[in-house]
């Protein structure tokens, strides 16, 4: 076994209950500061702005420290190996050096976040996110069409924002929900639930017009759909296993280098500009505007609606690129390496639903910026996590008796 408990967190209820509230009493209050502010309740009801600012101050005076704490408490309670104790060590050191030059502590959050989920149910992770999203995404676009929020439109694009601060919002929410349930269904998809994901994710798409997310979500939930069982055959070649250790490099070394070489003058560059919506183009005037530094830099990112005469717009809408300049070469190498692992760890458990759907969140980051958002995609936290309950069945009751003949 990988590591030697001090006592069995399994055998000990109490232990094991008290630790995971806290884990989740911290993620809770994560997500709280990152979601709830992206919607219009906070400016339709002063309680819930009152709530929500209140979430914002502790969330960036005292979530680091509570969470370093539970990370300490838990390397009392479970005797971590000597490699994880290295790699937990390491992935903060080197996000703090990120946080300390950008100025922004989501970059530690997020490695503590992940170091903090080492051994907990990765089951009840996605559950978890699973809940709190579709919650505010129905509550939320609930109330913008019953008219208690208001329903902003786009001007140009005739978008609707259904109740979030901005148009894609919702459909991100609901792309990371046909995602979560995927993988909680082993990529089991039936008539029934293939019809009304479809249908909910059509509107959405009539209504926001966000054709990435909707052709992503689409594209995975009908190949789980049709051919489910074909995924499970191919999950055991070998040449897969490698291919998918090297995706997250090969995607992101692409959208690197056509984005620097990128050439309005060029007719090819200029119709794939076109398409991926002028995201060539931000990242190119990204480029001009920054260097490319170790732990990254300050960064004021302006989108195009926001932008002035005197004030050009930078953000950069690709989730490798924006981390790159934000956080740095270090740190997205780093991620990429844990994307690697992840990707490696559950075709290793042969959880085939997880390796295809992150593969896919992968090819998403081309264009979105939310893979490295824990909010959305929060299956980064299951680097470390516990994962047998999203095992298959066969494979969760050979990981059993395995563990049986060790102990």
């Amino acid at each position: 076994m990988s590591e030697k408990y001090c006592f069995n967190l399994s055998d000990n209820k109490i232990v094991k209950i008290l630790s995971e509230i806290y884990f989740f009493f911290m993620l809770g209050a994560f997500w709280s500061k990152r979601l709830i502010g992206a919607t219009k309740w906070t400016l339709k009801y002063k309680f819930i702005m009152s709530f929500w600012k209140d979430t914002v101050d502790f969330f960036d005076e005292k979530l680091v420290y509570l969470l370093i704490i539970f990370i300490v408490l838990r390397a009392i309670i479970v005797k971590i190996s000597m490699k994880k104790l290295i790699t937990f060590t390491t992935l903060i050191v080197f996000a703090e050096l990120a946080r300390l030059k950008s100025g922004d502590t989501y970059i530690l959050v997020i490695f503590l976040l992940i170091v903090a989920a080492n051994e907990i149910d990765g089951k009840r992770i996605i559950s978890f996110f699973t809940i709190l999203n579709i919650l505010l995404f129905t509550i939320t676009i609930v109330g913008a069409l019953s008219g208690i929020l208001e329903n902003q439109i786009e001007v140009g694009r005739n978008r609707e924002y259904l109740g979030f601060n901005w148009t894609t919002t919702s459909v991100m929410l609901f792309t990371y929900f046909i995602f979560y349930y995927i993988v909680l269904k082993k990529g089991n998809i039936t008539v029934l639930s293939f019809s009304i994901i479809s249908l909910i994710n059509i509107w959405l798409f009539i209504k926001t017009n966000t054709r990435f997310a909707f052709l992503i979500s689409m594209s995975v939930l009908f190949v789980f759909f049709v051919i489910s069982e074909f995924l499970k055959y191919l999950i055991d070649k070998k040449g897969l296993k490698v291919f998918l250790i090297f995706l997250p490099w090969l995607l992101f070394s692409f959208i690197l280098v056509i984005s620097i070489k990128y050439n309005e003058n060029s007719m090819v560059m200029s119709q794939i500009n076109s398409i991926l919506s002028n995201r060539l183009q931000q990242c190119k005037t990204a480029f001009l505007n920054y260097d490319i530094l170790p732990f990254g830099q300050p960064i004021n990112w302006v989108m195009t609606m926001d932008a002035t005469k005197d004030l050009q717009a930078n953000y950069v809408d690709t989730a490798y690129l924006q981390f790159l300049l934000c956080y740095g070469y270090i740190t997205i190498i780093m991620l990429l390496a844990l994307c690697s692992y992840l990707l490696y760890r559950v075709y290793n458990k042969k959880i085939y639903s997880l390796v295809f759907v992150f593969a896919a969140i992968l090819v998403f980051g081309l264009t979105e910026r939310q893979l490295f958002w824990i909010e959305y995609d929060s299956f980064l936290l299951l680097l470390f996590a516990n994962l047998d309950n999203l095992c298959d069945d066969l494979e969760k009751k050979f990981l059993y008796k395995v563990k049986r003949e060790i102990i």
